[in-house]
């Protein structure tokens, strides 16, 4: 999930929210608007963002490859916009998920010959 917040004291317009997707990741949905999809980055417009205000953006995906224990999926996100900021320093972020522990279930079956 992305949240976008306003904790300025007017409305921000103008805003961009970027989420470059892991490469072992593909986009199936999510709750807010329609994205614009290049590679795997998703690009979302929003128009206005009132003042202490906040929009989540709950994603829905696959894994497109078969994963691996240690397995590292990476996805960074930023958020820009046309508005004045305070601080821009908080308008990027990356999550790190380590996979562990995979389970493999293998199921045979057999017949014997009806003499």
């Amino acid at each position: 999930m992305i949240t976008v917040t306003n904790t300025g004291s007017k409305a921000a317009t103008g805003i961009v929210v970027t989420d470059t997707l892991p490469s072992q990741f593909s986009y199936v949905s999510n709750n807010y608007a329609t994205p614009t999809i290049v590679a795997n980055t998703l690009i979302r417009n929003i128009a206005t963002l009132n003042a202490g205000a906040s929009v989540n953006i709950i994603l829905t995906g696959t894994l497109n490859t078969y994963p691996n224990s240690g397995m590292l999926l990476i996805n960074t996100g930023s958020v820009t916009t046309a508005s004045r900021e305070i601080s821009a320093s908080n308008n990027q972020t990356v999550f790190t998920t380590v996979l562990s522990g995979i389970a493999d279930l293998y199921i045979t079956k057999t017949s014997s010959a009806i003499s």
